[in-house]
């Protein structure tokens, strides 16, 4: 099939054109229509249940501007859609999908391809969603897909749709805690040293669907968190569970920090380094609040196009943990001392609530996981992170 396994950016007419040849039939995973129409009330409904049908299903793609003789494309029709009238239709669907779908879809990706004609053909990619059953609210109905296309959810299948979500978080929340012991018990993919850990994951939902797997042999370059601190890092070779990289001490004697890409796609970070106390200063242990907060924003940054050169698509998850930090103390900056003195840590372990990501995207980072900093500042008595300013912005530092 032409469009999976593919960036949507990469489509093409010819791949388009590839459909009508090989006669590829609408059914689970695509779906043909001639025009778009989003001002009437039936065609509205009619849309929304084609979009919600592929997330609550397997994902899919929705192609508008084909023609379909019964199940079939037949022509490569197009509509007329200049640069400004595309970005007033991609902003009219993500509107209307986000007041007429609840609960709310992740986002979904958008592209025209050109035609010769000079026309265009809208490709729509809705991924399999995880937070649903998603409810057309105009309509109040739950639509799902099959091989012979879209269907009406009935009472027993709703039951098992929700039933699959909340599995599906059970799943992802006991892989979690599975490898947070192992990293504890020294059975992680490198040995690390006694004390104080940086641990961070990201989870993409669809790592989770049975059977998944990711050509991890085809990432180049990987580079562990906090690896600058240490003058380098060695290169990313396979392993058990798929490839990692790691960098060591000066001495080479112990690996201090390591990055482990797992073939469902979910990505492990872990850092012993930064949080080790400081011969120095034995009496009190320190997390130094600004530059943990860049690492963990640097290590999701880069580890997200990672994951959507292996193909990951739709929501991801970035969890972080702060292991044997009882007793730390937050370092914070200067200037905030006369506001509030913190508190000591008292438990040994902080795990802070995950923050939800677009896999697309890398921009505003920062902003976006900043909730999950104020929970980590909370825990040691301050009201937020006071490395953003009163209107959210990172204060660099």
């Amino acid at each position: 099939m032409p469009l999976f396994g593919r960036p949507i950016e990469s489509i093409t007419e010819q791949d388009l054109q590839r459909l009508i040849k090989d006669e590829v039939p609408e059914g689970k995973s695509i779906d043909y229509k001639l025009e778009l129409n989003l001002e009437k009330g039936d065609d509205k409904k009619e849309f929304l249940a084609d979009v919600t049908s592929f997330a609550n299903a397997a994902g899919g793609h929705l192609l508008i501007g084909i023609k379909p003789d019964g199940d079939r494309a037949v022509e490569l029709v197009g509509m007329e859609a200049p640069p400004e009238e595309q970005d007033r239709i991609k902003q009219q669907i993500e509107n209307l999908l986000r007041d007429s779908i609840d609960p709310r879809l992740p986002p979904l990706q958008q592209r025209f391809v050109s035609l010769t004609s000079g026309k265009h053909i809208l490709v729509l990619r809705i991924g399999q969603s995880w937070a649903g059953p998603h409810m057309v609210r105009t309509s109040s109905k739950f639509f799902s897909r099959t091989s012979a296309g879209k269907f009406h959810l009935d009472t027993q299948q709703l039951r098992a749709a929700f039933a699959a979500t909340d599995d599906l978080g059970r799943r992802m929340a006991a892989w979690r805690t599975e490898r947070i012991g192992k990293i504890l018990a020294n059975e992680a993919p490198w040995s690390l040293p006694a004390g104080a850990k940086i641990i961070a994951h990201l989870m993409p939902q669809q790592a989770f669907v049975p059977g998944a797997t990711v050509d991890v042999l085809s990432l180049k370059n990987l580079r562990p968190m906090g690896a600058s601190r240490l003058g380098g890092y060695n290169g990313t070779r396979p392993n058990l569970e798929g490839v990692s990289t790691s960098a060591n001490a000066y001495d080479q004697k112990s690996c201090l920090t390591y990055l482990q890409v797992f073939r469902n796609g979910c990505i492990e970070a872990v850092d012993a380094c930064l949080l080790a106390p400081d011969e120095h200063r034995t009496e009190i242990d320190w997390i130094p609040s600004s530059v943990v907060e860049d690492e963990l924003i640097q290590f999701v940054a880069e580890a997200l196009p990672q994951l959507k050169s292996l193909g990951v698509d739709g929501p991801t998850f970035a969890c972080f943990s702060l292991v044997g930090v009882r007793g730390y103390w937050l370092a914070v900056p200067e200037q905030s001392h006369r506001r509030n003195a913190g508190q000591r840590l008292r438990p040994d372990s902080m795990h802070l609530p995950e923050a939800l990501l677009d896999i697309r995207s890398t921009k505003d980072m920062a902003a976006i996981l900043r909730p999950t900093f104020d929970v980590m500042w909370n825990a040691f008595g301050w009201a937020r992170s006071m490395n953003y300013d009163e209107d959210g912005k990172r204060i660099r530092r």
